[in-house]
């Protein structure tokens, strides 16, 4: 459960929890990275918020998906293959820049509400191997 009740001075930067990975943990090809998500609680009139869901590796170098899932009342699934999380910005990355090449070292959530303050929660993260039939 996470609750925003200031943003950052700078304009365009977000609320931000960064969850650290235990010590060798590791994102298989063919898994998807789960949770659900749910905006709890906001003022009344806000629009939909987003919630981004990164990966940090060890070097630094932030990992994202396009596009940002919103988060709204009701509990909403977030499934993402290993192979979907792209660089943030290459041209404040360190090399390697693909994915697969990193290490992931922690999960970083930003929180962009409409209003304030707002409450999210997040529950059941899990790696799940995807089989297709």
């Amino acid at each position: 459960r996470f609750t925003v009740t200031k943003l950052p001075a700078e304009p365009l930067r977000p609320a931000m929890a960064e969850l650290p990975l235990p010590d060798g943990w590791v994102f298989p090809d063919e898994h998807l990275l789960m949770f659900e998500r749910r905006l709890a609680s906001a003022p009344a009139g806000m629009a939909e918020p987003r919630l981004d869901c990164l990966l940090r590796a060890a070097n630094g170098n932030l990992f994202e998906v396009m596009p940002p899932p919103n988060a709204g009342p009701a509990w909403q699934t977030f499934a993402q293959a290993k192979e979907n999380f792209t660089g943030m910005s290459y041209g404040r990355m360190n090399l390697p820049w693909r994915f697969a090449a990193n290490r992931p070292a922690s999960l970083v959530l930003f929180f962009r509400p409409g209003k304030l303050p707002a409450t999210f929660e997040v529950r059941g993260a899990a790696i799940v191997r995807f089989v297709a039939r």
